[in-house]
């Protein structure tokens, strides 16, 4: 694939979005994009965006290996300030799913679902996922939203080894006959011109506004599932704070952070 060109993903912003980052960051290689923003002291409550074409320390959820070979995915962090921490930010990683899924709709992309809370998947595999990281800022609520999206990530030994879970590529996603390449630069435009207005309206909007949304694209919804506390149960959406709900024997069981093992489709 083509490296990751500044100047086309600018191009194709939106003027709102141009307004709202104070920076827009590419570099070939990077240890990781989330990283780096966590550590940058260099722009003070500044609105940036980091993308590279390879991390060499890549990393997701609770700390695990993300592979992230040469020109091959999509790896995009954004750091975003709030004056205050919105009441719902439990359920940003879900506003930014949601997001993320509308700007692939819009290019032609469809079938893409969210599998709660923080990864994207197709045809029950990994195309992708979401990692929120936060800190306080002298009294401001700092965010970095890491998007980790497989392009065309080839099958080789160092995937096979370490990866560990099914996966897919975005070229192997249902998408329109229209779409002859996966064009990162513009995928990345369209997905920034969909995220950073609802970063910027999140502490008035929050989740509840995407609730709806969030139903239609719900993974995991009627689907028996184990989660690693032990509890068992069919699911049943989320509540407006994001967290998972599952009915089980006993009851309705809220799950706020949890890994989910499918036990029946």
């Amino acid at each position: 694939m083509l490296k990751l060109a500044k100047d086309k993903i600018i191009t194709k912003l939106d003027y709102e979005v141009k307004n709202l980052i104070d920076e827009l960051q590419v570099f070939s290689q990077i240890n990781s994009t989330n990283d780096y923003l966590l550590n940058d002291k260099t722009h003070h409550s500044k609105n940036l965006v980091c993308i590279t074409d390879q991390q060499t320390a890549g990393y997701g959820r609770r700390g695990n290996n993300w592979v992230s070979p040469d020109k091959s995915n999509i790896y995009l962090s954004v750091r975003w300030y709030f004056s205050e921490e919105p009441s719902c930010i439990s359920a940003l990683s879900l506003s930014v799913a949601i997001k993320i899924i509308e700007a692939l709709q819009s290019l032609g992309f469809s079938g893409i679902q969210i599998k709660w809370p923080n990864d994207l998947f197709y045809n029950n595999k990994k195309l992708g996922g979401i990692l929120i990281e936060r800190k306080l800022i002298q009294k401001n609520s700092q965010v970095v939203i890491g998007v980790g999206i497989n392009c065309n990530m080839v099958s080789d030994e160092n995937t096979n080894n370490n990866i560990k879970q099914n996966w897919i590529n975005l070229s192997q996603c249902k998408k329109s006959d229209e779409i002859k390449e996966i064009n990162r630069n513009l995928i990345i435009s369209q997905i920034l011109n969909r995220l950073i207005p609802m970063l910027d309206n999140y502490h008035l909007q929050g989740f509840i506004s995407m609730q709806d949304k969030w139903q239609k694209l719900d993974f995991l919804y009627n689907k028996e599932i184990k989660t690693s506390t032990n509890i068992t149960g069919i699911t049943d959406g989320v509540d407006d704070s994001g967290a998972l709900l599952v009915k089980t024997p006993t009851g309705i069981k809220t799950i706020y952070a949890d890994d989910i093992n499918i036990q029946r489709f």
